[in-house]
């Protein structure tokens, strides 16, 4: 039986420290940095559509529970994402849509609607809430990532020669946010994504592969994201992708069912 926020709580724990090894070596020569800082510039400048629609498929296996579900997945860049889990009949279970650090969700078979602050939520399961309201959930998903050529701190080469690894680090307020990206120049593609927290631990990692190229930008449709201090992984399929230039913004609410249950986290 899939609990209402089996994947949120999963994220929440996989997202709660990782051990792992350094994979970059020796930072790229002046000429070479100088030439990949326009490449990315003009890759960031890329007409790629905000909003993105898809089938998904997920499966969780950590040390307290395994878990998976479908259904479909919405995101519209960069920061806002809503997900509805369905039966084997297609009828809707539970959905969650959250941006930046506000949520609303639905259990449409407990008839509970919850709603407010992702943080407070969290707080009042004792999950960890440090790293979780600075989350760009839209862009990990997506596999893209937005920065300026001003937030791109280093350049380094990959131990393995998968790609370029790039040092990004943003001021929000007054936390630091810092991640690096395995960049393919060839395909211009990001591979994997290391996230930091504020403490300057890793936070997360995340892969991509089998990508899309039958939208304008490609997508991935393998994701794995992987918390190795917890024993903790989520595999992510999404298939059937539809992309469209915009979309209204205040369809990624959910609003409350008529005699449902109200919970709200202020």
């Amino acid at each position: 039986m899939i609990r209402l926020y089996s994947p949120i709580i999963i994220l929440v724990l996989v997202l709660n420290g990782c051990g792992y090894k350094q994979p970059w070596s020796d930072p790229l020569a002046e000429n070479e940095e100088e030439s990949l800082r326009k490449e990315l510039i003009s890759w960031q400048q890329r007409d790629c559509p905000a909003f993105i629609n898809a089938e998904l498929t997920a499966k969780w296996d950590s040390r307290l529970a395994d878990g998976g579900l479908t259904g479909y997945l919405q995101l519209l860049l960069p920061s806002a994402i809503k997900m509805v889990a369905i039966n084997p009949l297609g009828q809707p279970l539970f959905a969650i849509a959250i941006k930046e650090n506000s949520f609303q969700a639905v259990n449409v078979t407990k008839g509970v609607y919850k709603h407010g602050r992702l943080s407070h939520f969290l707080e009042r399961y004792n999950l960890p809430t440090d790293t979780t309201m600075q989350v760009n959930w839209a862009q990990w998903l997506a596999g893209t990532a937005f920065f300026t050529d001003a937030e791109l701190a280093k350049t380094s080469y990959d131990k393995e020669n998968r790609g370029i690894w790039l040092t990004v680090i943003k001021q929000n307020g007054l936390t630091r946010e810092k991640e690096f990206l395995l960049y393919h120049p060839t395909s211009q593609r990001i591979l994997r994504r290391i996230v930091m927290d504020t403490s300057g631990r890793e936070m997360v990692s995340i892969g991509y592969d089998n990508w899309s190229v039958t939208t304008p930008c490609p997508l991935p449709q393998h994701i794995t994201v992987e918390g190795k201090a917890l024993g903790s992984a989520i595999d992510i399929q999404l298939s059937d992708i539809l992309t469209e230039e915009s979309y209204p913004e205040k369809k990624f609410t959910i609003r409350k069912p008529p005699n449902y249950l109200r919970q709200y986290y202020p």
